[in-house]
């Protein structure tokens, strides 16, 4: 195994039987792909109220949440912290971490026991030297998982724009853009 992450160091290893049907996993991922990558996770247990990552820490994994559920928090400019999610089975966090080993976005504290898979910077790059087209196509679920998840932030934050921020689409714009002939 390679170097635990910090942020681990106070949990505990833990054995998973089949990590194909343990969740349903969040990337588009087949049985044997799914396979595949668990060989290159460890899996660990949580007991509630651990924090997983912590907000401006550097990304060293992202880890594949089994069983249980866990609360993402933001400290928010007041420094206040709430909880902006919360994520159950086959979801994933700290996959920004593990693609630009920039610093947490977010913290994620457990909510009830949780079990999930953890795939390290090491890992990933064994992973990339020893099936290549595999951690393409987990890199590339990823991309689709963040850019899923930006679009719903970016929704939600239109919600809560001041109304003098609006500015009308004309209708041509919206009607071309979706293909309708005026």
């Amino acid at each position: 195994m390679a170097h635990l992450p910090p942020e681990l160091s106070k949990l505990q290893a833990t054995e998973i039987q089949d990590t194909s049907t343990s969740a349903s996993w969040s990337l588009d991922l087949d049985i044997w792909q799914t396979d595949q990558v668990a060989q290159y996770m460890t899996a660990y247990a949580s007991e509630p109220g651990q924090p997983l990552l912590l907000e401006g820490d550097r990304g060293t994994f992202m880890g594949l949440i089994l069983s249980g559920r866990v609360d993402i928090v933001k400290e928010d400019s007041s420094g206040a912290h709430k909880v902006i999610a919360t994520l159950g089975p086959g979801k994933m966090i700290g996959e920004m971490g593990l693609i630009d080993g920039g610093r947490r976005s977010a913290s994620v504290i457990t909510r009830e026991m949780t079990t999930f898979l953890v795939l390290t910077n090491d890992a990933f790059d064994r992973l990339s030297d020893e099936r290549p087209r595999l951690a393409l196509q987990l890199m590339k679920s990823m991309a689709k998982i963040g850019s899923q998840r930006l679009r719903q932030t970016s929704g939600q934050l239109t919600d809560l724009l001041p109304d003098d921020r609006l500015t009308p689409v004309p209708v041509a714009a919206r009607t071309h853009r979706r293909g309708y002939k005026s």
